[in-house]
């Protein structure tokens, strides 16, 4: 079972190579923040990874071990976010999306609002803060993960895998509905 559980995080490990939870942003003294934090998320993940990984190998305080770097990878990821999301404008959030591709960010991003509880972003700062908010319930998931190394297991790495996939799919999002969002003038 772990090895299928296994195989499952490395698909999900797939997703974000091809689309950062970065704000790909034009805005010039945005980006490399944004940039930074998206790679901290990334190597969050590969530490998350990693559980699986000692979960696999009955390596016990291995479990442990990468249990607590994946919450501070996320954590700083969170903090990183936040900076970012207080230096963001509070200028009305205009979208203008020219592809159906877009569309559907901008849907999927008020579906994932929705699902998370939170209020559909009406700046950019609001945007940026709801990257915040989503690491911020990660890391709650993340430290109420408690791991076995038995089948009973299956279902706490549901939980986190399902999390950790909200997260990806809710940055890939914001960062195309930031995209089709023109900066202010």
């Amino acid at each position: 079972m772990l090895r299928t559980l296994t195989l499952l995080a490395a698909l999900v490990a797939t997703a974000p190579a091809f689309a950062g939870a970065s704000f790909n942003t034009d805005r010039d003294a945005l980006d490399a923040r944004s940039r930074d934090a998206g790679d901290q998320l990334q190597q969050a993940v590969q530490l998350t990874h990693g559980i699986f990984r000692a979960l696999e190998k009955k390596n016990s305080a291995g479990v442990g071990q990468q249990t607590q770097q994946a919450i501070d990878a996320f954590d700083g990821a969170r903090k990183k976010y936040q900076e970012l999301a207080e230096q963001t404008p509070m200028q009305p959030l205009r979208f203008e999306p020219d592809t159906s591709e877009a569309k559907q960010a901008l849907d999927d991003l008020h579906r994932y609002c929705a699902m998370a509880r939170l209020d559909f972003p009406k700046t950019e700062r609001d945007l940026a803060n709801v990257a915040v908010r989503i690491l911020e319930n990660h890391v709650k998931v993340l430290r109420s993960m408690k791991f076995s190394g038995t089948p009973s297991d299956y279902g706490p790495i549901r939980v986190l895998l399902r999390s950790e996939s909200f997260v990806m799919e809710v940055g890939i999002v914001t960062s195309i509905v930031w995209t089709i969002a023109p900066p202010a003038k």
